[in-house]
């Protein structure tokens, strides 16, 4: 164009990559009208409230406390995977069951936690429910947990030097080469340093045993 502007790179940076409206589909189909509180197990869906500038964590031992989040799980489901830059934020409203309307504003769970193993170790020792209830803050010995990842790229490293971002600005530091260097920067270091301080917590209360990571490295190609 007459501008110069390469129109492949823009639209990310204009707006999301997706609309998202086929992933709400299938949510829609596959999950119907099943709420929180009927899930077959505990869950923790963490995903963050732009308007209200916090997280928010679904999970079925807090709607007793908190009735407004026994939303719909086609509903939780979308919040949580709305990543900026590629899905829209997802607003919807739900009832408490006294007729009060509450509206949710959200966005990726992966802005609270990419890596969301330690929210979950704390929402069961914090739990009421009978068959953790006994479980301390501290008495992970009784806590046994499998962190699975959903892949990590191998080939982001050696990619960025610190010669060749030297002159970057907003725009290349959000969007370089089609890729996103701050982002996946920040992150792969929260996965990391999840890990990091969960290892830490277990190795440090003689449980290490009883944590366990598993993360498959691929190649960027095969993701994208």
């Amino acid at each position: 164009n007459r501008f110069g502007f390469n129109c492949r790179v823009w639209p990310p940076i204009l707006g999301p990559k997706y609309d998202g409206k086929y992933l709400h589909k299938v949510l829609e189909d596959k999950l119907g009208e099943t709420r929180l509180h009927q899930t077959l197990t505990n869950v923790v869906i963490p995903t963050f409230d732009m308007k209200k500038f916090q997280p928010i964590i679904f999970t079925k031992s807090e709607i007793a406390n908190s009735p407004h989040l026994d939303a719909k799980m086609s509903d939780i489901c979308y919040g949580t995977a709305a990543a900026p830059t590629y899905f829209p934020p997802y607003y919807f409203e739900n009832d408490d069951g006294k007729g009060n309307q509450h509206e949710f504003n959200l966005i990726d769970g992966g802005v609270v936690a990419v890596n969301p193993a330690l929210i979950a170790v704390s929402t069961v020792t914090k739990s009421v429910d009978p068959s953790v209830a006994s479980i301390k803050p501290l008495d992970v010995k009784q806590v046994l947990l499998l962190s699975l990842g959903t892949g990590t790229t191998a080939d982001f490293a050696g990619t960025y030097t610190a010669k060749e971002a030297d002159n970057w600005g907003l725009v290349s530091w959000l969007f370089h080469n089609n890729s996103n260097p701050l982002i996946e920067m920040s992150s792969e270091a929260s996965v990391i340093m999840n890990d990091y301080y969960i290892a830490t917590i277990y190795r440090a209360l003689g449980a290490e045993t009883n944590y366990l990571r598993i993360e498959v490295r691929q190649s960027r190609s095969k993701t994208t």
